[in-house]
């Protein structure tokens, strides 16, 4: 159950703080993505190579045992898993008031529904294919209405 403070950041705008790491961080995921050869274009359909790129993530991870960078790395597909959804859906809050005060707590509120990407990408990262970000994802748009352009 969401509490008083989360209600309150669902209802309010994005930070300052939280819309900036948003920017620079779905920036470097495209670009971290690109070079693997792999193009991010912000559609719902990219999730799918958002998946191939957090398993290959995962099989390093797997292999090595070595978590260095994982959250920084989790957090900038979480924000262009944000960006996607906001470019598609319309514009959703992405709020850092949780009061677990984790990176992987940040909650995106869209719609009426809350999701916490950073806590996906991470756990895609590390628990490996059960944890299928572009099925989870896909679930998750099932209840959003498409923007208008």
């Amino acid at each position: 159950m969401a509490t008083a403070k989360a209600a309150k950041a669902a209802e309010s705008a994005t930070s300052w703080k939280m819309w900036w790491m948003q920017w620079r961080y779905s920036g470097r995921a495209v670009s971290a993505a690109a070079t693997q050869g792999v193009t991010l274009n912000y559609s719902v359909e990219s999730f799918d190579k958002l998946e191939q790129l957090l398993g290959k993530l995962h099989d390093r991870y797997a292999a090595s045992g070595d978590e260095t960078g994982l959250v920084d790395t989790a957090l900038q597909y979480a924000a262009y898993v944000v960006t996607v959804l906001e470019k598609n859906y319309g514009k959703g809050v992405w709020s850092d008031e949780d009061p677990h005060h984790a990176e992987s707590s940040y909650g995106f509120h869209l719609q009426g529904i809350t999701i916490f990407p950073v806590g996906l990408c991470l756990k895609r990262i590390i628990d490996g294919p059960k944890e299928d970000i572009a099925a989870r994802l896909r679930a998750c748009t099932r209840h959003l209405h498409r923007a208008q352009p």
